[in-house]
């Protein structure tokens, strides 16, 4: 395997900062498109505000947007909001959304994600969703269309030569281009920092920290969307998750949680990224 890092700047833009969310996430089922509370389930109405707010979202961030029959037409990409449920009690509103994108230029496929938002209201719940999946997954899309990217450090990674099991005959190594999204590092005890200290990991931390999990994917020469969260606990229990394309992928959710075994105890901390592994 080689991989060289592109000199690209990693940062965003001011009006794509944001402090990161602490989001629960209780379950998710594999192969899912439901992962609402069974209490939690959506009216129309509301399903059409949800394509309201994405949309209003889109063209604050300066999008050209035309809303047709369920869906969104932005930058190329046909965008798919779907409205799993609203929990709305005890004070506090929570949505439960995912968002498929489709563009030509990055396969047949959809690339689906799932959105969880909180606030006073559905619409400052769903807002606040739509929000995350902007800075942390939009971005990402937009660059993948990109030679040059603007808000993700990338990577380029090559497969080691081998041969096909059967013939012999040397088969054709894969390459890729990753590109790393923004980092959402939540860390609960800013103080255990000592001035000028490095957190202690970098943009591919997430993706290098894992990637003998990820190599079965990367033999196979497909677009792999990824979601990765990780976090530790100030008790020292580690939870972790990756998703492919929405699909939950033990390996690199496991690789993930080992890793974070290794770091230094800073008491709660966690660390949320979208990377988008693109093949060349």
């Amino acid at each position: 395997m080689s991989a060289t890092f592109a000199p690209a700047t990693f940062s965003l833009p001011a009006s794509d900062a944001a402090t990161a969310v602490p989001v629960t996430i209780t379950s998710v089922t594999l192969g899912s498109t439901n992962f609402a509370p069974a209490s939690a389930i959506a009216t129309a109405a509301q399903a059409t505000v949800a394509l309201s707010v994405l949309a209003d979202l889109l063209r604050e961030r300066g999008h050209v947007v035309t809303v047709g029959d369920g869906m969104l037409d932005v930058e190329g990409f046909v965008l798919r909001p779907w409205l799993d449920g609203i929990d709305d009690g005890n004070g506090l509103c929570r949505s439960y959304t995912q968002i498929a994108a489709s563009h030509p230029q990055l396969g047949d496929e959809p690339i689906v994600e799932y959105q969880f938002g909180h606030g006073n209201d559905t619409g400052e719940a769903l807002r606040r969703g739509f929000e995350n999946w902007y800075m942390l997954d939009f971005v990402v899309l937009l660059d993948a269309l990109r030679e040059t990217p603007q808000h993700c450090k990338t990577m380029s990674w090559s497969a080691d030569e081998a041969k096909d099991p059967s013939t012999g005959t040397p088969l054709s190594p894969c390459s890729y281009r990753v590109l790393f999204g923004p980092i959402h590092h939540f860390l609960g005890d800013p103080s255990r920092l000592a001035e000028g200290e490095d957190p202690g990991f970098c943009p591919c931390c997430l993706f290098t920290q894992s990637m003998d999990a990820f190599r079965p994917l990367l033999s196979q020469g497909r677009l792999i969307p990824a979601r990765l969260f990780v976090s530790r606990q100030a008790d020292g229990e580690i939870a972790a998750d990756c998703r492919i394309n929405g699909e939950d992928y033990a390996p690199v959710r496991d690789a993930l949680a080992r890793w974070a075994g290794e770091w230094t105890d800073r008491g709660l901390e966690w660390r949320k990224q979208y990377v988008i592994a693109q093949p060349v």
